[in-house]
């Protein structure tokens, strides 16, 4: 049983998949539509158990094969984002259609739930400085992960353009020794530098509350 879930790894990787968000899905419809709050928690506990379910496949294909490969880093990716933000946007799109549904039903709008409040200035710079820290940080976990696994991409092999420090031009080659491995981290780097950007500018130029319009 074990040997054919392996040899059909990514079938079930999207059948884990499939099912993460089918549970987001009846989740939201349990709890809104149909009214069945308690009920509803039980595929909160569904969503985690997939999450669970393609590390059990990731790792179990690791020991197989004693390679950390393409189906592991996918895996890992899923992960990270569950882990690190995969709670805070679910608490938002729950939040989002509690006021959907809410005025879709004819509940007067002092009843409904307060709309979360929009950062700006100080408190604004401090979440995307703290997010940008969270994402440096898998960043080099994962890239330390893989040096170990693979080593460093020697100085020979480095492409002579584009021209430029070694440490800058080993990070645009994937750093790692691993074809695979370094396609991936050379976008993550190009995300990452991205992010580093707009984090950047809001430090230099924090975001400004709306306007609201006075009445004439």
């Amino acid at each position: 049983m074990l040997d054919f879930i392996l040899q059909y790894k990514w079938a079930f990787f999207i059948g884990g998949e499939a099912v993460f968000w089918g549970s987001i899905v009846c989740f939201l419809l349990l709890r809104y539509v149909w009214n069945y709050r308690k009920l509803s928690k039980v595929f909160i506990l569904l969503f985690l158990l997939s999450d669970l379910w393609m590390a059990t496949i990731g790792y179990l294909d690791y020991r197989r094969t004693g390679q950390f490969e393409t189906f592991q880093l996918v895996i890992l990716i899923f992960l990270a984002y569950a882990l690190f933000f995969g709670r805070g946007d679910l608490r938002k799109l729950d939040a989002f259609i509690a006021g959907k549904t809410a005025k879709w039903r004819g509940i007067p709008e002092n009843e409904l739930p307060p709309p979360e409040l929009k950062l700006t200035g100080a408190a604004h710079t401090r979440r995307e400085l703290r997010n940008f820290s969270v994402h440096f940080i898998l960043y080099a976990a994962v890239t330390a992960v893989l040096i170990v696994t693979y080593g460093i991409l020697p100085a020979g092999s480095l492409p002579p353009e584009p021209s430029g420090p070694p440490a800058l031009r080993l990070v645009l080659a994937g750093i790692v020794n691993h074809e695979t491995a370094a396609s991936v981290l050379k976008v993550w780097s190009l995300i990452l530098a991205v992010d580093a950007a707009i984090t950047l500018s809001y430090v230099i130029f924090p975001k400004k509350p709306k306007k609201t319009a006075t009445p004439g």
